[in-house]
């Protein structure tokens, strides 16, 4: 009968209650199983109590002749003293002082003391043994007219002995009517069920083997500890079932392996939860898991386990953390095609598809399993294939012929719970490709076209209108040094075209020029022309002698058809002489215009003489 059967029919006027010692020998106390044989029992139960600490096993060594010597006394093949000293002494009572002295001045494994009374010797064991040597009888020797007499080791208990060897009981019972005083033949233990233990009793190691993935366990308190074997000592086995057998509900059980070399592993699947569904498997006796029934579903549920549950993509899944498979999965492709369905938490997110050839299948590679917010995959194509008419399809993205051929391309899923949908975007690598010969950007740009010269930048006029126009705001046009020496008469200096669609509205050009009057009273005259119009000359100091000019014209472009300018000469810095003109039914856009620099001297070569001229167009 099972503990827990037993102890339902405890008190239910069918069978006996027997109490035993602590070795299974029945005494005097034995019960008819009814309210009144009960209570008589579970009194005498009371003093049944694990003890708190060792008890020593003790032995008694009595001396009855002296006169000679004692070579030899051992427990277990241990001598408890010195042999090469034998103990001696003229009267019993001095044999067994010096005998006692001679224990407890020798240090042995394990070790023994003594204490000596009148004849006799009182040995004992290290408290640390407990029981382990109970029952182990004396070794000696003695000769000439020494005598002596020795037991066998007794009364060494452990705390952890389900009851106190000395004084405790334990209690079976035999619910069975045909049950009978003086046999426990039929007669279940039930001690663990009956036994009150106080909140600082030691615990139990209990060893149990499990029986097809399942265990029985006899509960030892609140706390019950255990140490498990596979089934038959083999070298792995599943445990997946604790049978509740007598626990309360809150009872806790902590487990440990056997042996570590007999790993056993427990795991869900019968009445045990384990947190993140993570099996744990048995090792050294550092490897534990603590578990806690549950009536009310009959359950054991995990509370901790040591070592610690690693992390894993599982566990952090089981708490919605899309974490994925670590590392990269490096696929080859054949050229005959195929289909692949990828899975969140099973499959590496990070994939790379190489290969070569001219395909004679189609590629397909698609998302499955059961994915949570945030899962992604990101799949790397650097395939190399001709398609002849085939297909290469990552998560719903079919590539073009030129990617299939070479082109790189990544294309990343990311999972939305939200909408319970995949989020696919395509990521092209453009390291070493020409952007302007792919067909999906070659068409971009085709009305604009290109800039009608260097330096030009792209711009705009209205919303939606572009147009290219000069990278610089300031440019210099033209410039020349030491260009002209005047002979006799009207003769031009310099002369610069403004070709169509030069000078665009909302531009300037300023036109510098500086040069030398020769040191006579002859007359003299520089003139700076828009086409056949004067727009600066020297009207004030018509003959000047030996002096520095320097003249500056402006012309500003304030629509395509007119302009104004401006001008300004300066005679050795005095004399400064102003012109102001506006000009009218222009085209920029279609015509040229000649701006010129003209001299006019009346006899000598050399009269006027033009060191620099320097073009310079304002605006973008």
């Amino acid at each position: 009968m099972s503990v827990s059967s037993e102890l339902s029919k405890l008190g239910s006027g069918v069978g006996i209650i027997y109490l035993t010692d602590a070795s299974n020998n029945l005494t005097q106390f034995q019960y008819f199983n009814d309210k009144e044989g009960r209570d008589f029992a579970e009194r005498q139960m009371l003093v049944s109590s694990t003890l708190s600490s060792n008890i020593s096993a003790t032995a008694t060594v009595s001396v009855t002749a002296a006169g000679g010597t004692i070579s030899i006394l051992s427990y277990n093949g241990v001598d408890l003293f010195n042999t090469a000293s034998p103990i001696t002494g003229a009267t019993t009572s001095a044999v067994a002082t010096n005998l006692a002295s001679a224990i407890n001045s020798h240090v042995s494994t394990p070790e023994y003391t003594a204490l000596a009374s009148g004849s006799n010797v009182l040995v004992s064991l290290e408290a640390d043994k407990g029981s382990s040597l109970n029952g182990t009888a004396a070794g000696f020797s003695f000769q000439g007219t020494t005598v002596i007499t020795a037991t066998s080791l007794d009364g060494g208990a452990y705390p952890s002995d389900e009851v106190d060897p000395q004084i405790g009981y334990k209690m079976y019972l035999n619910s069975s009517i045909s049950a009978a005083f003086d046999t426990l033949v039929g007669a279940t233990d039930i001690t663990s069920g009956v036994l009150r233990k106080a909140a600082s009793s030691p615990y139990s190691i209990r060893d149990v083997q499990i029986s097809s993935g399942s265990v029985s366990i006899n509960r030892d308190g609140a706390t019950t500890v255990v140490s498990v074997q596979t089934e038959g000592a083999i070298a792995a086995d599943d445990l997946t079932v604790i049978d509740a057998g007598i626990f309360n509900d809150g009872d806790v059980v902590i487990i440990r392996g056997k042996e570590s070399a007999k790993v056993t592993t427990v795991k869900e699947g019968g009445n045990i939860e384990l947190a993140n569904n993570a099996d744990f498997l048995t090792a050294t006796k550092d490897y534990a898991i603590m578990l806690q029934y549950s009536t009310s579903d009959n359950k054991w549920y995990e509370v901790s386990r040591s070592p610690g549950n690693n992390l894993s993509v599982a566990s952090l899944r089981s708490a919605s953390i899309s974490t994925p498979v670590q590392g990269v999965q490096a696929t080859t492709l054949t050229v005959g095609g195929g289909s692949v369905t990828v899975q969140p938490g099973v499959d590496k997110g990070h994939i790379v598809l190489t290969g070569t050839g001219t395909l004679t299948g189609s590629w397909s590679y698609n998302l499955g399993g059961s994915p949570i917010d945030g899962d992604t995959f990101i799949v790397d194509y650097k395939g190399t294939f001709t398609p002849s008419g085939n297909n290469v399809t990552i998560f719903g993205v079919a590539l073009t012929d030129a990617q299939i051929a070479g082109e790189k391309v990544s294309v990343e899923a990311t999972y939305i719970s939200s909408s319970s949908s995949w989020s696919v975007v395509t990521l092209r690598d453009t390291a070493g490709v020409d952007l302007v010969d792919s067909t999906d950007l070659a068409t971009k740009e085709a009305v604009l076209g290109n800039p009608a010269a260097n330096g030009y930048i792209l711009s705009s006029t209205t919303a939606g209108v572009r147009s290219w126009v000069s990278n610089a705001y300031a440019a210099t046009l033209d410039t020349d040094l030491t260009i002209f020496n005047s002979t006799t008469g009207s003769e031009t200096a310099y002369t610069y075209t403004i070709s169509p669609n030069e000078f665009l509205p909302g531009q300037s050009l300023d036109l510098e020029i500086s040069g030398h009057f020769a040191g006579n009273s002859n007359a003299k005259g520089l003139f700076v022309m828009f086409g056949a119009t004067t727009i600066l000359n020297n009207t004030v100091l018509t003959s000047p002698n030996n002096v520095l000019f320097k003249a500056r014209v402006t012309l500003f472009n304030i629509a395509n058809t007119g302009l104004v300018s401006d001008g300004v000469l300066t005679l050795a810095g005095n004399n400064p002489e102003l012109e102001y003109d506006s000009f009218s039914s222009l085209d920029f856009t279609s015509n040229s215009y000649e701006l010129k620099v003209n001299s006019i001297t009346a006899s000598s070569a050399g009269d006027v003489s033009i060191r620099s001229v320097r073009l310079v167009k304002y605006g973008a």
